[in-house]
C-alpha cells in the first residue's frame, strides 16, 4: 500500500488561494480519502517549498494516503499575502485562516493535526469551532504551557 501511495502522489498539488480579511491565503489539497485532514504546523511554512524537503513531503504523502490532506500558509507566511510588521496576526486571526481555508476547500468537518507553534491555535479553534472538527491532535506542542498560570494542561488526541 505504501508504494502505491507514493506513486499516486508524485505530483505536487496545485497551490490555490482562499480569501480572508482582504488577504489571499495559499493552500493545497492532496488525496481523496474518506476524511479531511487539516495540517496546521509551525509559525512558518511554504506551500510549494514543503515538497522540496523529503521527510516533510513523505509525511504529507502518508497523510494524503488516508484522507484528503489540506495544508496552508497562515497570513503573513510563505505564499500567503504579507502583513505589516505593526499588525502581526493574533491567534484569532489565525483561527479565521483555518476556517477560511476549510471553507475554500469545501471541508465541513476535518481532523485537525497541529504541531509545535500550531498547537495553541488548534486548541482555540477546537474550543470555538468544535462543530468543524472530527478529531484534534497536537504533536510536539508545548504540553504544559498552561501550567505557568496554574492550569495543568495535558494535550492529546481528542475525538469529537
Amino acid at each position: 500500500m505504501r508504494a502505491a501511495a507514493t506513486i499516486l502522489f508524485e505530483v505536487t498539488p496545485e497551490t490555490q488561494y482562499a480569501r480572508v480579511d482582504g488577504l489571499h491565503l495559499a493552500y493545497q489539497v492532496l488525496g481523496e480519502g474518506p476524511i479531511d485532514i487539516v495540517l496546521a504546523e509551525q509559525w512558518t511554512s511554504h506551500q510549494e517549498a514543503q515538497w522540496d524537503v523529503p521527510p516533510v513531503a513523505e509525511i504529507r504523502r502518508r497523510l494524503a494516503a488516508i484522507g484528503r490532506l489540506i495544508t496552508f500558509d497562515k497570513r503573513g507566511v510563505g505564499m500567503s499575502d504579507p502583513v505589516p510588521i505593526n499588525a502581526l496576526p493574533s491567534i484569532e486571526a489565525w483561527i479565521d485562516d483555518v476556517r477560511a481555508v476549510m471553507d475554500a476547500a469545501r471541508s465541513e468537518r476535518a481532523a485537525l493535526i497541529t504541531t509545535m507553534g500550531g498547537g495553541l491555535m488548534g486548541l482555540v479553534f477546537a474550543a470555538i469551532h468544535p462543530d468543524r472538527l472530527r478529531a484534534f491532535f497536537v504533536g510536539g506542542g508545548w504540553r504544559r504551557a498552561g501550567a505557568w498560570y496554574g492550569c495543568p494542561i495535558d494535550l492529546a488526541l481528542v475525538e469529537i
